[in-house]
């Protein structure tokens, strides 16, 4: 194993598809809408009354690095911050720009999420 802690701005290529908890936060609701778990009229106090979801971005996804947070003693909210760049899964695509991806399609996912991806950086 080799240690890679990213810097901010980072673009990373996921080899295989990634199996993620997704967390029902308001900073979250973007994705979450995207992955079809609320409804078009639902609010980000809507979120709180959600459970986690299983959720998976497919393989060739291109993510940034927009956050990375640990803090020492509170592990239960070290997470990392990204913003989709290009995905195959055409429920990421921005319908303003033909062929593009939204910039808000910006999630957190917990430490532990993000260290199971198998990611290319590029």
């Amino acid at each position: 194993m080799r240690l890679f802690i990213p810097t901010i701005g980072t673009h990373l290529k996921l080899l295989k598809d990634w199996n993620f908890l997704l967390i029902p936060e308001y900073r979250n609701s973007v994705i979450w809408k995207a992955f079809g778990y609320a409804t078009s009229n639902s609010t980000i106090y809507d979120f709180c009354h959600e459970n986690p979801r299983d959720s998976i971005l497919p393989a060739d996804t291109i993510l940034s690095v927009d956050r990375i947070y640990i803090r020492k003693g509170i592990g239960d909210y070290d997470s990392l911050t990204f913003r989709i760049l290009d995905c195959p899964d055409p429920r990421f695509r921005s319908p303003k720009k033909k062929g593009t991806l939204s910039g808000v399609a910006r999630f957190w996912v917990k430490l532990h999420d993000a260290n199971v991806m198998d990611i290319e950086v590029i």
